[in-house]
C-alpha cells in the first residue's frame, strides 16, 4: 500500500507498484493491471536489483558503522 514506510523505497511502477492504502478495489485495480501488462517481469526484476544494491547486509552494516563512529 502506499504507507510512507513502503513509499521510502518502492518508485511506483518502476520496482513495485502501489495502492491506496484501505483501498481493496485499488489494490484490485494494480493486481489487474500487473496481469495485464507486460510490466510485472520488469518490475521483479528492478525490485531485485534495488533489494541487492540498497539492502545487502554488508552495505546496512557499513552505514550503520558510519553511523555508529560519527555519534561517539
Amino acid at each position: 500500500s502506499d504507507v510512507n514506510a513502503l513509499k521510502e523505497f518502492i518508485i511506483n511502477g518502476e520496482n513495485g507498484v502501489l495502492f491506496e492504502k484501505d483501498n481493496v478495489p485499488d489494490l484490485a485495480d494494480k493486481i489487474d493491471q500487473l496481469i495485464n501488462s507486460n510490466s510485472a517481469k520488469e518490475i521483479g526484476i528492478n525490485a531485485r536489483k534495488w533489494v541487492v544494491e540498497h539492502r545487502d547486509w554488508s552495505k546496512i552494516s557499513q552505514e550503520m558503522k558510519r553511523l555508529y563512529d560519527k555519534m561517539l
